[in-house]
């Protein structure tokens, strides 16, 4: 027999940021085009993002040089410090600003208005679907009045590999550009510091968001390939939840509408014929971190969507005073292969030979992702197991029919899986 420990990838760790403060400070620029560590066929980040961004109906991203020299030198200071988040300490190795607005003026750009999002991803497009389905990140993508970007992926040597991407907004860039303005204004918002009047700052922010559309919903119609589930954020939106189902969203264009309220948001799955029943509706007033805004909502499936469905979403809202009907649908991802469902009272499973299969370990209590695990074959058998998701892992077996493999679990849990060329149940 050959013992084999496998521990999934675990600890996700996302973080969002919107804001401005800080002071400006020195620069490094030694890799400002270093900014991506990619397979040679690897989607190109900017490109994939972009993407993203059109399939909502939204304007591309335009990529911004001293955005993506804040970028990398922040995802630097993560791994040299081993941390994941949005605050650099003075005195620390690569600190560059103490937060975001800090790091993108010290990288040479001119405003201090600007947004960040972080995560720990296995490549730039795995990270970037992660922050798609973490809430508060997605709107930060999706934010109408952002049109500049800064993308670094960090493949560092120690495993962690980090993603970072900072935002803004080009025309209150310009704005700071240009000289001292002497009448009274907003101060805080350039470097150097100078009063921008209250009413072109405003319009700078309301002519980028007026190039989008007045309602931005995700999954965007005729969406493929939707990860089925949200695992973890920072700040947490299901603070209750380890895991739940992939989050739908709805941003109102402030610029393009005086008033909107949202009177239904459903979830419907089409191939079960039924409304999903278990859901959590969030908006400014019951998001439990107060991060959303008033023009933005969410809800939550409070279990995960199953893999390769079809789903329906039903949006009633009233914009400007007038009501308003939203239908369309999105799938979630399909593996290409069967998925086989696994309960916490199942001790054995069936698996097809010269095929790959998903296992796929519904949560539950105790048992809400892929803990460590150890698994035992028989030396006739090659075997190759693939994390897919916290809940998921792909096998590809050769064997002889009647072998056996067992997966011993760090909690305790054994599962037996018999080779078989049917792959029965």
């Amino acid at each position: 027999m050959i013992y084999r420990l496998l521990i999934p990838l675990l600890g996700l760790v996302l973080a969002a940021c919107n804001g401005s403060g800080g002071s400006g400070l020195s620069a490094d620029t030694g890799n400002a085009r270093e900014t991506l560590a990619l397979e040679a066929d690897a989607p190109d980040p900017y490109d994939y993002l972009n993407g993203l961004r059109r399939s909502a109906g939204m304007t591309p991203f335009t990529q911004e040089l001293a955005l993506a020299v804040a970028s990398w030198n922040h995802a630097r200071y993560l791994d040299a410090n081993n941390v994941l988040g949005h605050q650099e300490l003075a005195g620390e190795p690569g600190f560059t600003g103490a937060y975001v607005p800090d790091r993108i003026v010290s990288a040479g750009y001119h405003t201090r208005w600007a947004g960040e999002v972080i995560a720990d991803g296995q490549s730039p497009v795995h990270a970037l679907d992660l922050l798609m389905s973490a809430i508060y990140h997605r709107l930060t993508i999706l934010d109408p009045a952002m049109d500049r970007v800064g993308i670094s992926f960090f493949d560092s040597p120690t495993g962690a590999d980090f993603l970072v991407a900072n935002f803004s907004n080009s025309l209150v860039n310009d704005l700071c550009r240009e000289p001292q303005h002497e009448e009274p204004g907003i101060t805080g918002q350039c470097n150097p510091d100078i009063a921008l009047p209250v009413e072109a700052f405003g319009r700078a922010k309301v002519e980028i968001a007026l190039r989008n559309p007045a309602v931005i919903v995700w999954p965007p119609e005729n969406a493929t390939n939707i990860p089925p589930a949200f695992f973890d954020e920072e700040p947490d939106p299901l603070p209750d939840y380890a895991v739940s189902g992939y989050p739908i969203s709805v941003q109102f264009n402030s610029a393009r509408l005086d008033s909107w309220s949202v009177s239904a948001l459903r979830l419907y799955d089409v191939a079960a014929q039924a409304y999903v029943s278990a859901t959590r509706f969030l908006d400014s007033a019951s998001d439990p971190n107060g991060v959303l805004r008033e023009n933005e909502f969410a809800l939550f499936p409070l279990q995960r969507l199953e893999w390769g469905r079809q789903y329906r979403v039903e949006l009633e809202y009233v914009i400007d005073g007038v009501p308003q009907i939203k239908v369309w649908y999105f799938a979630t991802r399909d593996l290409g292969g069967e998925v086989k469902t696994i309960g916490d009272n199942d001790s054995m499973l069936h698996v097809a030979n010269n095929a790959t299969s998903y296992l796929y370990f519904t949560p539950a209590d105790g048992f809400a992702s892929l803990s460590a695990y150890r698994y035992v074959y028989p030396q006739t058998a090659q075997l190759e197991f693939t994390y897919v998701d916290h809940n998921t892992i792909a096998l590809s077996v050769q064997g002889m029919p009647g072998d056996r493999i067992v997966l011993e679990f760090a909690d305790g849990r054994v599962l037996t899986l018999v080779v078989d060329e049917s792959g029965r149940v």
